[in-house]
């Protein structure tokens, strides 16, 4: 996170970047306590190793239940459900958010085992915590997988 702060703070002595994000800021913001893009707690360090595998979950959910839905993430990531991060970020003329969870893998076949043969304790955890994430979401959007060169 400090490096990612760094390099933000950085772009922002950018003239050319100030002035394409102020246009951005005009038409992004919906409110003063909000902001474009954050980073939710507990927050794991993307793994970035040659090879690996990041599959981004993505869900949309209403501005009225951002609070909840932040909540509820924070909640799933505590619990490591799965490894990784989740952001959101608040988009759209409706203001509604983009939450994406990122979770990084060594291949397809890890992920799938991960996902849909764990132990039956980290499954029915898992599926308690997915069961409230579904209450508070408007739909899942696709998900997207990079490989890392």
């Amino acid at each position: 996170m400090a490096v990612w702060k760094n390099e933000y703070q950085n772009a922002l002595l950018n003239k050319k970047f100030t002035n394409w994000y102020s246009k951005i800021c005009e038409i992004s913001l919906y409110g003063g306590n909000w902001k474009i893009s954050k980073i939710l707690e507990p927050y794991s360090n993307a793994n970035n190793e040659s090879g690996i595998i990041e599959i981004q979950s993505s869900y949309i959910v209403q501005f009225k239940n951002i609070n909840k839905a932040t909540k509820v993430m924070q909640d799933g990531l505590s619990q490591n459900i799965l490894n990784g991060h989740c952001s959101h970020r608040i988009f759209g003329p409706d203001a509604q958010t983009l939450f994406t969870w990122s979770s990084f893998w060594d291949s397809f076949f890890t992920w799938e085992k991960g996902i849909f043969d764990r132990p039956h304790e980290g499954f029915v955890k898992s599926e308690a915590w997915f069961a409230k994430w579904t209450k508070v979401i408007n739909f899942g959007g696709p998900k997207e997988v990079f490989r890392n060169l």
